[in-house]
């Protein structure tokens, strides 16, 4: 099944409609969310109403739990702290109760959904070969999907136990094989 799997849209409409769009012409008939679904963006209420009516698979970030008092914004910078407080003054109550029932970590049984890492789902920027060795030696899993970094890196650990990485290019669709 073509899965498009896409993370920290942050109430940016626009940019999720461009992707939905892009995700229908490849096919896509699955949707999976690494959270951060709003922060920043002006509409938090219709983002998350397109992806109700995707029937998207979504776990939570940072964000979305600040926006429902689950996560502390002292963490945030001025700017972040700033957008939380609008995005609370402006969601639904359903917006609001749709974030609160997400977790920032999802097991579906054949994938890990974390936002930041294994090792920290909620807050950890996955940035390094060595903090993905990190995440690999704490849970067995065959394929996880993280976001939190807005970098589209894969990270593989063979059997031999090395990981490795690297970016991935725009357009260049990436088939993941059994193992």
């Amino acid at each position: 099944m073509r899965t498009a799997v896409l993370s920290d849209i942050h109430s940016n409409l626009e940019a999720l409609d461009a992707v939905l769009a892009a995700a229908d012409e490849a096919g896509c008939e699955r949707l999976i969310v690494l959270g951060d679904i709003v922060g920043y963006g002006a509409d938090p209420d219709a983002v998350i109403g397109r992806l109700v009516e995707r029937n998207a698979v979504a776990i939570a970030g940072n964000h979305d739990l600040a926006a429902t008092g689950g996560f502390d914004v002292s963490w945030f910078n001025e700017v972040a702290a700033a957008a939380i407080a609008w995005t609370r003054s402006k969601m639904s109550s359903d917006a609001t109760a749709f974030l609160g029932g997400l977790t920032p970590r999802r097991d579906t049984g054949s994938v890990l959904l974390v936002h930041g890492s294994v090792r920290d789902p909620v807050a950890e920027y996955l940035l390094s070969v060595s903090d993905a060795g990190a995440s690999f030696a704490l849970d067995d899993f065959p394929l996880a999907f993280f976001g939190h970094t807005h970098l589209p890196t894969v990270f593989r650990r063979a059997s031999d136990g090395t990981v490795s990485a690297w970016m991935l290019d725009e357009n260049v669709a990436v088939t993941l094989a059994p193992g």
